[in-house]
C-alpha cells in the first residue's frame, strides 16, 4: 500500500511539475518556482520509499544504493517556498544567485554529512541507518532538528506576508488577473501542522516506519492541494489576457455619473478622516464611512481604479509617509517609525508598498531630498 502510494506521489508531483511549467500564465516564474518545488518533493517521495525498504522491511541489501541526499533535498522546502510566495506577489521581482546561495547555507552541513556517509564502509552504513544505539546516530538527529529549526521561520514568514492581504480579501493582482490566494493561507498552516506532528516522530528512535509514512502522506496531500488551488482557484494560471472577476462583479453596472460620484466621496472621505492611517482600515470600515453599498466600492475601487483595495490605501498611506520624510520631524523619526505612523503593520510592507508607488524605497526618497 505505501509503496503504491509513494511511487503514485512521485508521479503526480512530477506532472503537476510539468504542467505548471509549461502552462500560460501571467506568474509564470512563480508556477516554474513552484514546479521546482514539486520535483524536489517527488525526489524525496522516492527517497522515502528506498528508506521504507531498508527501515520497514530490513531490506539490507538496499544500503549501496542508498545516501542521505534526502537530508540535503530537505534543507531546499524553505527557502523555495518564501520565493515561490515571493514572486506571487511582484512577478517582476529579481532573485539572485547570492540570495539563492544565502538561503542554501543550511544545507552545507547536511552535504558534508552525506561525504561523511560515503566514507563509511557499508557495515557501518548499516549501523549508523539501523541502530539507534549508534554513536553516530546523533548527526541524523541533529539535522533533523537544524531541518525543522530552519523550515518553521519560513512557513510563519511566507504565512504572515499571504495573511496581510486579509485587508483586501486576500485578493492578489497581476497583470490583468485578479484572484484569491486565501487557500494559501490555509496550506501554509496545514504544512506547519503537518511539522509539528511529524517532528516528534522523526526524534522518536523506534518509529522511522510511521515516520515515513506520514511525511510521505503529508507530502503528497498537500502538494495535490497546493496544485489544484494554484490551477483552478487563483485563475492566475490561466492566460494573462483574462481578468477575473467575481460573480456579484461581473452584475455590476453603475452609471458613469454615479462612479464620479463614489470615486469623489471616496477621496473626500479618505482626505478629511484619514481613516487609512489605522492600520485596520478594511474595504468594510470604508464603504460605512463613505455610506456606499460595499460591493459598489469594490467594483469601483478594482475596476474604475484599476487597483485592489489594498493597494489604493497604500498610496495614500505612502503620500502620507512621503509628508513626513519632507517634515522637519524626518532627522528625529526612524523610516519604520514613519511607516507605523502612516498606516502601515510593519517595516517591510512599507518599503514594498512604497517602491511600488515610487520606484524607490523609502530610505533612497529621503536620501535624495537631502541631495537637493
Amino acid at each position: 500500500m505505501f509503496t503504491a502510494f509513494s511511487l503514485l506521489s512521485g508521479f503526480l508531483l512530477v506532472l503537476f511539475a510539468l504542467l505548471l511549467w509549461a502552462r500560460p500564465s501571467s506568474i509564470r516564474r512563480a508556477n516554474r518556482m513552484l514546479a521546482g518545488i514539486f520535483l524536489l518533493l517527488a525526489a524525496l517521495s522516492l527517497w522515502m520509499l528506498l528508506l521504507y525498504y531498508i527501515y520497514g522491511r530490513k531490506m539490507d541489501f538496499l544500503l549501496p544504493w542508498y545516501l542521505p541526499l534526502d537530508q540535503v533535498l530537505v534543507m531546499f522546502i524553505g527557502p523555495l517556498l518564501y520565493f515561490y510566495v515571493l514572486l506571487l506577489f511582484d512577478p517582476s521581482r529579481r532573485i539572485t544567485a547570492r540570495q539563492f546561495a544565502r538561503h542554501a547555507l543550511p544545507a552545507l552541513p547536511a552535504l558534508a554529512y552525506v561525504g561523511y556517509f560515503i566514507s563509511l564502509p557499508l557495515k557501518q552504513r548499516t549501523g549508523v541507518l539501523l541502530d539507534a544505539s549508534d554513536p553516530r546516530r546523533w548527526m541524523e538527529n541533529l539535522l533533523d532538528y537544524l531541518f525543522y529549526l530552519q523550515l518553521m521561520p519560513y512557513l510563519m514568514v511566507s504565512f504572515l506576508k499571504v495573511y496581510q492581504q486579509r485587508e483586501s480579501g486576500y485578493l492578489l493582482e497581476s497583470k490583468g488577473c485578479r484572484a484569491n490566494i486565501r487557500w494559501l493561507c490555509y496550506a501554509l498552516l496545514i504544512a506547519m501542522a503537518g511539522v509539528l506532528l511529524h517532528l516528534p516522530l522523526c526524534m522518536a528512535d523506534d518509529c522511522n516506519g510511521m515516520e515515513l509514512v506520514v511525511g510521505t502522506s503529508v507530502i503528497g496531500l498537500l502538494a495535490g492541494y497546493i496544485f489544484l488551488q494554484s490551477i483552478f482557484s487563483t485563475g492566475l494560471s490561466m492566460q494573462a489576457a483574462v481578468e477575473i472577476l467575481s460573480e456579484p462583479e461581473r452584475q455590476i453596472k453603475l452609471e458613469e455619473q454615479l462612479v464620479d460620484d463614489y470615486i469623489q466621496r471616496l477621496h473626500e472621505i479618505l482626505s478629511d478622516t484619514r481613516i487609512y492611517l489605522n492600520p485596520e482600515c478594511t474595504l468594510e470600515a470604508a464603504a460605512i464611512q463613505t455610506n456606499i453599498p460595499q460591493h459598489h466600492l469594490s467594483h469601483v475601487v478594482n475596476v474604475h481604479c484599476g487597483k485592489n483595495f489594498s493597494d489604493f490605501i497604500n498610496e495614500y498611506r505612502c503620500l502620507h509617509a512621503c509628508q513626513l520624510l519632507e517634515s522637519d520631524q524626518a532627522d528625529r523619526m526612524t523610516i519604520e517609525a514613519i511607516g507605523l505612523q502612516s498606516g502601515f503593520r510593519s517595516k517591510s510592507v512599507f518599503y514594498s508598498a512604497f517602491k511600488k508607488s515610487y520606484g524607490q524605497t523609502p530610505f533612497e526618497y529621503k536620501a535624495s531630498l537631502r541631495q537637493q
